[in-house]
């Protein structure tokens, strides 16, 4: 996983692998579907309206690889804000995003934390 705490508003890449449970890359011409939710960790606000949006073949600033699992998220602005506003500036929040994926005939979940730094408004 590759990827550098973006600030608040901020577009940014996220890249990682997707594997399945014995750790086996799981290439985009496996994949039947392929969803996103996104939320603040603390408060558990959606971010983005991303609530099980299908990211299967490159939509919704998604891709995987064809026979690397590559996934790689072009991160919207909207997809950096700061949910608490009492957090100093300079301070990271912690979002959630859940990957659930269905390839074959095998289902998975993976949790990803995505940080963001509080920047000046």
């Amino acid at each position: 996983m590759a990827f550098e705490i973006p600030r608040q508003g901020e577009t940014a890449t996220f890249t990682t692998i997707l594997k399945d449970e014995n750790d086996v890359v799981i290439p985009s011409a496996s994949i039947t579907s392929l969803t996103l939710t996104f939320k603040d960790k603390k408060s558990g606000t959606i971010i983005n309206s991303r609530t099980a949006q299908s990211v299967t073949g490159g939509q919704n600033q998604h891709t995987i690889g064809a026979t690397d699992g590559l996934l790689t998220w072009s991160m919207l602005a909207a997809d950096n804000p700061i949910i608490d506003t009492t957090l100093p500036i300079g301070d990271v929040e912690e979002h959630i995003a859940e990957y659930i994926w269905v390839a074959s005939t095998k289902t998975g979940k993976a949790l990803i934390s995505i940080f963001v730094r509080k920047a000046l408004t």
